[in-house]
C-alpha cells in the first residue's frame, strides 16, 4: 500500500520499502532524507539547469549557476510562473487547485530533458487545466439543484 502524499518531496522515513521507493519515484516523487530550505528535485541533462523547490513547497525554482531562469509560486487556488530572461521577464498566473498544479509539476519534470521542455509543457498543462474551481463549482451545483429537485418530489 502507498502512502498519501501531496507534492512533491517525501522523506525518507515515510517509504517503507524499495518497491514504494521505485513505484514513487516513478510518479514523479522526490525521495529525499529531510526537507530543507531548498531541494533539488531534477538537473535536466539538455542544459544543466537545476529544478529546486523550498522545504514547504510552495516556491519552485530553475536556475544555471546562480541565475534564476524561472520561478513557480504554487499556492491553494492559484500558481504563477515567472519566467526570466535578458529583455524580458513573463508573467502567468492561474486559477488551478494546489494539488493538480503540483501533479503538474510532477508529470512535466520528470520527462523534460531540458528547462525549456519542462516550462513549456508545464504551462500548456496549467492552461488545459485551469478550469478546476469552475468544474468543481458546476458538479456541485448540479448534485446540489439534483438534491433540491428530489425533495420537491417527495414532498
Amino acid at each position: 500500500m502507498l502512502i498519501s502524499v501531496e507534492g512533491i518531496l517525501i522523506e525518507e522515513d515515510k517509504v517503507k520499502d524499495e518497491k514504494e521507493r521505485k513505484k514513487l519515484e516513478e510518479e514523479g516523487y522526490k525521495i529525499v532524507k529531510v526537507k530543507q530550505n531548498e531541494n533539488i528535485i531534477k538537473i535536466f541533462e539538455e542544459d544543466k539547469t537545476i529544478f529546486s523547490c523550498d522545504k514547504d513547497e510552495i516556491i519552485f525554482r530553475v536556475s544555471l549557476f546562480n541565475s534564476t531562469l524561472c520561478r513557480i509560486i504554487v499556492t491553494d487556488k492559484i500558481t504563477t510562473v515567472v519566467v526570466f530572461s535578458s529583455k524580458r521577464v513573463q508573467t502567468f498566473t492561474f486559477r488551478i487547485q494546489r494539488d493538480t498544479s503540483l501533479r503538474g509539476l510532477r508529470k512535466n519534470y520528470f520527462k523534460a530533458k531540458s528547462y525549456q521542455d519542462f516550462v513549456t509543457s508545464y504551462i500548456q498543462f496549467l492552461k488545459e487545466n485551469n478550469d478546476d474551481i469552475v468544474i468543481e463549482w458546476l458538479k456541485e451545483f448540479m448534485k446540489n439543484k439534483e438534491n433540491e429537485e428530489k425533495k420537491q418530489n417527495n414532498l
